[in-house]
């Protein structure tokens, strides 16, 4: 949905060029968005036809088992470079697995896993809460609706969301936060329901500071610094030394759903030698050495 009166008209106005994409996504006008809602909103925006409301726990365990992986829940890892490969140990150097080749996927946790500081990859912990709601009738028709903020409605449960605080920690009271998600809902429709809010959705996101993921081969962070040092300067991206053997995926922040499959299959593809899944300009942008210079910099190696 549109935020204000200006987004709503150049929504408008690039309707038409969309003409051959209509079975994917439409332009809809405030009274036809609030039909298909359920609920009066604001102003206009595009509709999804086809478009779902995603389990994402159910679509990663699925994916898991088609895949025929083998899961070890509730493990606490560390990684170790040995024998040409990497090996997978737990706190008592119990060795759980080993292979050529390794992908860290472990959000915030993932530099320290390969020997680095937060800073190499740009990543920051960014705190999040859904608004769980209960009332006597359902936030929208169906499924979900964006904007600033956004509004969900399943069989199962119904949120409004979601904040976005910085730190590894929940930032605002309970109350703040439930009325800070409740505001995003009043920018969206032009009533609000009578609801009660009755718990959280939460968790920690991973953010690099540019908000795109980290995909790709992963920095050698102390061949870096070596390098810096002997440079007297910061090397350029392409010169920063990887690690063999280890690629990563992560700080995919809110847009796991978005971007999860697509950079993965980036890095598969880097891993097996393939040609890239995505462009050179989205190698680039999603890229694990392109805050390096900058962390250099600001840590005092140069």
């Amino acid at each position: 949905l549109a935020v204000d009166e200006e987004e709503d008209a150049h929504q408008r106005s690039h309707a038409h060029a969309l003409g051959a994409a209509s079975h994917f996504m439409l332009h809809m006008q405030a009274a036809a968005a609030s039909r298909t809602a359920g609920r009066f909103v604001c102003f206009g925006g595009w509709h999804y036809p086809e478009g779902a409301v995603v389990a994402m726990g159910a679509l990663c365990r699925r994916l898991l088992e088609r895949a025929g992986a083998w899961v070890l829940p509730h493990a606490a890892v560390r990684l170790y470079a040995e024998d040409g490969g990497w090996s997978a140990r737990n706190s008592d150097g119990m060795l759980l697995a080993r292979a050529p080749v390794a992908a860290v996927c472990a959000g915030l946790a993932s530099p320290e896993l390969a020997g680095a500081p937060r800073r190499a990859y740009g990543l920051s912990p960014l705190y999040g809460r859904i608004s769980l709601v209960a009332g006597s009738e359902p936030l929208l028709a169906s499924g979900a609706a964006t904007g600033r903020g956004y509004a969900v409605q399943t069989e199962g449960f119904a949120g409004i969301g979601a904040t976005y605080e910085a730190g590894e920690w929940p930032q605002l009271t309970a109350h703040e936060a439930h009325a800070k998600n409740l505001a995003a809902f009043d920018l969206l429709f032009a009533e609000r329901p009578d609801v009660l809010a009755a718990g959280f959705y939460e968790g920690c996101r991973a953010v690099a500071k540019d908000r795109m993921p980290i995909a790709g081969q992963l920095v050698d962070w102390s061949r870096t610094c070596e390098l810096a040092g002997r440079l007297r300067g910061a090397p350029e991206e392409k010169d920063i030394p990887r690690l063999p053997g280890l690629w990563g995926v992560f700080g995919l922040g809110s847009r796991g759903a978005s971007w999860g499959l697509a950079v993965a299959a980036l890095a598969a593809s880097q891993m097996a030698g393939e040609a890239a899944a995505l462009s050179k300009s989205m190698q680039r942008a999603v890229s694990p050495a392109r805050f390096c210079a900058q962390a250099l910099g600001r840590s005092g190696q140069i």
